[in-house]
């Protein structure tokens, strides 16, 4: 059991109430049993982070819903492109995403920062599928957007850490 299978039961009231389901996750499990519970309601997604709806779920019940009009894409990992290429599979269907109005993605390729003074590095990384996406949602009428994911600098964890441990001892909490 993922630990979204655990959340899940925190959203089961919301399946006609909830309009707007944002998240920043961490992990490399699907979030698929939390999206489930507001699927009938739910209008805007924003997906972040490391986890992302599986390949069965966009096609066989992300694709139906019937309200749903944006859905953002900002995550930094999408594993071979899965994700892109599971959603310009189901817009290139005839009867997905009924309402469905505006779809953000990153970019195609991009670049981020890490290290500090003389040991800055930049890396370099890849989204496969944008195009594909890009070209079903201008198929199907959707607008199509693309988000920036040029980092300037991206922290590294125990500098992460040393900010955490420094906000401790200044009573942030």
């Amino acid at each position: 059991m993922s630990n979204f299978e655990k959340l899940a039961p925190m959203f089961a009231g919301s399946a006609n109430s909830l309009k707007s389901f944002e998240a920043w996750t961490m992990g490399i499990k699907e979030i698929d049993a939390v999206l489930r519970k507001v699927l009938p309601s739910i209008e805007s997604i924003h997906i972040g982070g490391c986890n992302h709806p599986s390949k069965d779920f966009i096609l066989g019940e992300l694709s139906n819903a019937p309200r749903l009009q944006f859905i953002n894409l900002n995550g930094d990992t999408d594993t071979g492109g899965t994700t892109r290429k599971a959603f310009a599979e189901a817009l290139n269907r005839e009867d997905s995403f009924p309402s469905l109005r505006k779809l953000s993605y990153p970019g195609e390729k991009g670049t981020y920062k890490t290290g500090r003074g003389r040991n800055v590095r930049v890396h370099e990384y890849e989204n496969v599928g944008a195009k594909e996406l890009e070209t079903a949602a201008k198929k199907k009428g959707v607008w199509a957007e693309l988000v920036s994911r040029d980092l300037e600098y991206k922290v590294e964890g125990a500098q992460r850490r040393a900010g955490f441990a420094a906000m401790g001892r200044r009573g942030y909490w």
